[in-house]
């Protein structure tokens, strides 16, 4: 799994990472590319800026994407593809 955040620089992720103790990958979306690319991507409805939630499978599909905060949605997303091995 990747936390993907934009905009933000090093420096701010790294302090942040460590305050809350995070434990896996961390990619760093400086210059907003990743964002960006998957901004627009269902019936051309554009998902932007904030909350936007991705949950990207193994094989590099998505296989969850909404602009709507929903911990359940992604949990059960997760525990889903988690099932799967």
């Amino acid at each position: 799994m990747w936390l993907v955040d934009t905009g933000d620089q090093y420096e701010e992720a790294y302090d942040f990472v460590g305050e809350v103790g995070v434990t896996l990958p961390v990619l760093l979306d400086s210059d907003q590319s990743l964002y960006d690319g998957y901004s627009a991507l269902e019936q051309n409805e554009a998902y932007a800026p904030f909350p936007l939630q991705i949950v990207i499978g193994r094989d590099g599909t998505i296989e969850y994407l909404s602009n709507q905060y929903d911990a359940g949605a992604v949990r059960d997303t997760i525990d889903r593809l988690l099932a799967e091995g």
